[in-house]
């Protein structure tokens, strides 16, 4: 082998290993790039699922509080008549006490 011959083999051989350094290098990006991206899907995924949730939640506890208003309204409604019944009777048992001591 001459001189010059050497010289080219180490040149392409530097020149090769350049060339597997850049595809490796180029190969490496292109992998974090599309983890990333994977990353950034999920992450944005994952918060529309809680906004979803979140707006739920809300709507369940909209529809509790409308239920909880509903019951105290008819718990409200059945003390009254309840409270009304009682002093109805009470009335009305007065009033057969007093006319049954007169008569």
């Amino acid at each position: 082998m001459t001189s010059n011959e050497i010289k080219t083999l180490i040149f392409f051989s530097k020149n090769s290993f350049l060339a597997i350094e850049i595809a490796t290098q180029s190969i490496e990006a292109f992998a974090k790039h599309e983890a990333n991206y994977e990353t950034q899907s999920a992450l944005g995924a994952l918060e529309i699922q809680k906004l979803k949730d979140a707006a739920l939640v809300e709507k369940e506890k909209q529809n509790l509080s409308s239920i909880a208003a509903k019951n105290a309204a008819i718990e409200s409604c059945g003390s009254a008549i309840a409270e009304s019944k009682v002093n109805y009777f009470d009335f009305f048992s007065f009033l057969f006490l007093f006319f049954s001591f007169f008569f």
